[in-house]
């Protein structure tokens, strides 16, 4: 499984609402898209807390390369991402672990994401960093707060990613200074139904 993920500004004009329910509407065409296995829509407007743009930030977790290769110089979405806004850097992270939260929580109402990059830890192997994040990642779902957890690394260089949807923001959030906190519009869980 890869996960990935990239951001989009978008400028300080842009009719956000429209975005919005533009979203909206092509939420439900990604629950037949072969090989995802979770999709985030994050969508956060310049009015927010802490955020100086508007920015559209996706995060998704693909069964293989070949899938996510499909979407990215095959699918009309993200060729439609390239032609209004120019090519975004995307970012891939092996994925180490996926937890879902119970299904009676119903994930898709995940309100916010918290999106966390990390250097590698160091003086620990790469499996038992796996064995880390498998544990993290359970016990973060084991309460209601939150809806899904994913954890992975970058082969590249060893960062490790956690990405956690939550229903609702904390008010004493738990996470390192340089997390991105983002509001969702949509989540996708293709396989659910």
């Amino acid at each position: 499984m890869l996960a990935m993920s990239y951001q989009v500004t978008l400028p300080g004009s842009y009719d956000v609402d429209a975005f919005r329910q533009a979203l909206d509407s092509t939420i439900e065409g990604w629950t037949t898209t072969e090989g995802l296995l979770f999709a985030a829509h994050g969508l956060t407007q310049a009015n927010t807390p802490g955020a100086t743009h508007h920015v559209y930030s996706p995060f998704f977790v693909w069964s293989n390369t070949s899938r996510m290769g499909t979407y990215l110089w095959g699918g009309e979405h993200f060729a439609q991402i390239e032609r209004e806004f120019g090519r975004p850097s995307v970012q891939t992270w092996a994925v180490t672990s996926v937890q879902l939260g119970s299904p009676a929580d119903n994930p898709e109402s995940a309100a916010v994401a918290v999106l966390v990059v990390a250097s590698a830890t160091q003086g620990q192997t790469l499996a038992q960093r796996v064995v880390d994040h498998k544990a993290d990642a359970r016990v973060r779902v084991h309460g209601h707060d939150t809806a899904i957890a994913v954890r992975g690394i970058d082969p590249r260089n060893g960062a490790e990613l956690s990405f956690d949807a939550l229903y609702e923001l904390p008010k004493k959030l738990k996470a390192p200074a340089h997390a991105q906190v983002i509001d969702l519009a949509g989540i996708t869980l293709p396989n659910a139904s």
